[in-house]
């Protein structure tokens, strides 16, 4: 969809610019739970690392906050991108209020960054389920290291979590 910029589109072209943009806009927000989720997860980690000794783990905790904070900045970013595409295309979708000023505040605070956005909608959605995939690993992760086996099914003793 990037390849549209400073070209015409067609308004069906232009309604599906606009789905995704607010697609994304509200996507966004499950990177504040997820950044919630992933402080709780460092503190954890950093919490039994006596007990664990797994710098490791400690890591993949601060990874997880920093993914979290990636899925909702790529979300954010995306539909910025995507509604200075509809902005600057004659076919007549009009933004809703929520998205101007989005992306009239991302221009007044830095206008060159915020003119060269892409959109990158594939990364936008995958960035939130590797950052859930990467907190359920670093709690089985740490747990393992406890002692903690879940259901008594081995889980514990395979290569990944030891």
């Amino acid at each position: 969809m990037s390849a549209s910029y400073g070209k015409n589109m067609s308004k069906k072209k232009a309604k599906k610019i606009f789905t995704s943009a607010a697609f994304h806009y509200r996507y966004r927000w499950i990177g504040f739970p997820l950044l919630i989720s992933g402080v709780v997860i460092f503190l954890f980690a950093l919490s039994t690392f006596p007990q664990t000794g797994d710098w490791f783990g400690c890591l993949l905790g601060v990874g997880c906050m920093l993914i979290a904070l990636t899925s909702f900045g790529v979300n954010h970013d995306t539909a910025v991108a995507y509604c200075l595409l509809l902005e600057k295309d004659p076919s007549g979708i009009v933004l809703n209020h929520t998205m101007r000023h989005e992306m009239e505040e991302d221009l007044s605070w830095d206008r060159a960054g915020t003119l060269a956005l892409k959109a990158n909608p594939k990364t936008a959605v995958v960035a939130p389920w590797l950052a859930i995939a990467l907190q359920m690993y670093v709690v089985t992760r740490v747990c393992c290291k406890l002692g903690i086996d879940f259901r008594g099914n081995g889980v514990c003793s395979s290569f990944w979590f030891g």
